[in-house]
């Protein structure tokens, strides 16, 4: 499979593209009667059994002309990088709890044959010409919040495809059976830079939550032009009858600049306008905390934007898009925010730069306290205090830099909190710090050593002198760069604590993100980031010679594995604890039903209804099975 960096397509086609309908996608509710069965997840092999054997060494030699003593010399060399990528045996689901059944689909929006081909609309019913395939671009339904008794969210498109970009200057143009990225030749390519090549405008949905039926209500292009270059829609919040959804604007040069926000009516879903916000690039969930609605924002600056702010919410349906500055210079972006004991915690972002993380270890925040009506003001923008910081856990100061703080919530008296690693980012900005090594078997086992499986701690009385942080999933001993020696080495984290439940990721290590936290009917929902599925696709990123530089008889005697990898773990998980005394325990394991999608993008709970709906992420845009498909889904957990 090549890669391919040529570029060529027209902004028309682009326009053509965006304007197309979409014909939604409906699951009725009677669906929920017959939900599909706990899966089992293949069985996790014997760590022996995925080495090469002699018979692979020749077969692989004889298929790529290669003399068998060099592919030989180079499977001894995997031998310690494929025993740590071996997947451990997977927990079983357990029975019990809500049922999930899906609600709603992303689209078929487009029909694809080659890339940088033609892309005609699909049929009303979703189908394809002869000789297309069926494609679905919207990937993650984002931005998810509970309007009144309606869910409120929207998408983004292709996010596989440019998430590259923030490793270096890749844009590859590759397809698989499940994916496929047009990079410099995909027509967004002319508008925002190759990175950006697979863009494509994002929509909006609405979901009335007792009849469980979708519709779409993405604003036309008069009514909001700035769709045309949001990014996705990433952001989301509600109050006061206002539901607020945002996302980054692209600029020329592949950078975000920018905050574009939509406003609608709750009650009604009727749209009330759309504001660019230039001091802003980017915007997360909104929380209402003592009555007043916060949200973190990345301050522009950059290409991707730099530092953050905490903004509260004074507008309303006159004038939806005006904001109060109660939280500012703070070095990293809040991207999650919560409500804890009268005050309000933020879990911060690093500063990315393309293959390389800037300005130190990312931090919680503290607020001054609360008043007893309304909230935060500006007065209270500088006395914000940190409270914990991710080189408080992680020893190595670089992959510390790197790593993100994920979701948090406050939860029966205690403040529990995580980390994200956006995979493979640890690796490019070891290089960039530490040196890239000059070995294809190097740069792999900088890959075993810098990768991280998300974290979940535990905090009591925070900001005060009585503060504890517990860990309860992740690792007594990580790798650190020794740089004397320029090896890695074991070294126990730096809280010298033992995790209380669990290893890091679940004991999955493709498990990067701890993307989305909820409580719901008194227990902890945990919804991961679970990269796995996609290892097959990254494997061919890999050979990319500005990345891993892989050689087709080292992915040749790697496939095996990666193979594995993706068999064992494939699909999104939900983890779900009962009580700060018990571990969690998984609940699902295969992206209900959906092995393709790899996260939990966000929850909305209807307590009064008994319903926790869930948006899902995936990577791919072409698959179209039963149990492994494209594009986005809706499901309701009740």
């Amino acid at each position: 499979m090549s890669l391919s960096f040529t570029r060529a397509r027209t902004r028309g086609v682009l326009l053509a593209a965006a304007s197309a309908a979409m014909a939604l996608i409906l699951v009725p509710p009677a669906s929920a009667a017959s939900p599909p069965p706990i899966p089992v997840p293949a069985p996790a092999p014997a760590a022996e059994s995925l080495q090469p054997t002699s018979a692979d060494v020749e077969r692989v030699a004889a298929e790529h002309k290669k003399p068998e003593a060099e592919v030989r010399r180079t499977a001894r060399q995997l031998a310690p990088i494929i025993e740590a990528l071996t997947p451990s045996a997977p927990p079983r689901v357990r029975a019990g709890g809500p049922k999930a059944a899906r609600v709603a689909k992303a689209p078929v929006d487009e029909c694809f044959r080659s890339v940088g081909g033609a892309r005609p609309a699909p049929s009303a019913d979703g189908s394809c010409p002869s000789g297309f395939a069926p494609k679905r671009n919207q990937a993650y339904a984002h931005g998810g919040v509970r309007g009144g008794d309606h869910v409120y969210f929207g998408t983004s498109a292709n996010l596989t495809c440019g998430g590259p970009g923030l490793l270096g200057p890749y844009s590859p143009a590759f397809r698989t059976k499940n994916l496929v990225c047009e990079g410099s030749r995909g027509p967004g390519a002319p508008l925002f830079g190759d990175n950006w090549g697979d863009w494509r405008s994002p929509r909006v949905y609405r979901v009335d939550a007792d009849t469980e039926r979708t519709e779409d209500i993405t604003p036309t292009p008069g009514q909001a032009p700035g769709l045309r270059s949001m990014m996705g829609v990433r952001g989301q919040a509600y109050h006061r009858d206002v539901v607020l959804l945002a996302g980054p604007r692209l600029t020329p040069a592949g950078g975000a600049s920018g905050l574009n926000v939509l406003a609608y009516e709750a009650s009604t879903g009727r749209f009330l306008g759309e504001k660019l916000l230039p001091e802003y690039s980017n915007m997360r969930t909104g929380v209402v905390i003592g009555g007043e609605l916060y949200v973190g924002a990345r301050a522009t600056g950059g290409a991707f934007g730099a530092g953050g702010v905490v903004l509260k919410w004074t507008g309303g349906k006159t004038d939806p898009f005006r904001f109060e500055v109660v939280a500012a210079g703070l070095p990293h972006e809040p991207a999650y925010i919560a409500g804890h004991d009268g005050r309000i915690v933020t879990a911060n972002w690093s500063t990315f730069r393309p293959g390389q993380a800037v300005g130190g270890s990312p931090e919680m925040y503290l607020s001054p306290a609360l008043p007893a009506r309304g909230g935060l003001t500006n007065a209270d923008s500088a006395n914000w205090k940190p409270v914990f910081r991710l080189s408080d856990y992680e020893p190595d100061p670089v992959v510390a830099q790197a790593g993100m703080f994920g979701a948090l919530t406050s939860w029966k008296g205690k403040l529990y909190f995580s980390t994200m690693y956006y995979p493979t980012y640890n690796t490019v900005n070891a290089w960039a710090y530490y040196g890239r090594p000059s070995t294809e078997i190097g740069r792999l086992n900088t890959y075993v050593n810098a990768e991280r499986g998300l974290q979940l701690f535990e905090m009591t009385d925070p900001g005060k002198a009585t503060q504890k942080v517990s860990l309860l999933y992740g690792d007594r001993t990580v790798p650190v760069y020794d740089t004397a020696a320029g090896t890695w080495k074991p070294q126990e984290n730096k809280l010298r604590q033992k995790p209380r439940f669990g290893p890091s990721g679940f004991g999955n290590r493709w498990n990067n993100y701890s993307w989305q936290m909820t409580v719901f009917e008194d227990q902890l929902y945990l919804g991961t980031g679970d990269f796995s599925n996609f290892l097959p696709e990254h494997a061919e990123l890999m050979k990319d010679p500005a990345l891993f530089g892989l050689s087709d008889v080292t992915a040749a005697l790697l496939k095996p594995v990666v193979d594995s990898v993706s068999a064992v773990y494939a699909g999104s998980d939900t983890w779900r604890m009962t009580g700060p005394d018990s571990a969690a325990v998984p609940f699902n394991l295969d992206g209900y039903g959906n092995r393709l999608a790899h996260g939990v993008r966000f929850w909305v709970p209807f307590e009064e209804k008994g319903k926790l709906f869930t948006g899902s992420a995936t990577f791919a845009n072409l698959a179209d099975r039963r149990r492994a498909s494209g594009g986005w889904d809706l499901t309701v957990l009740k």
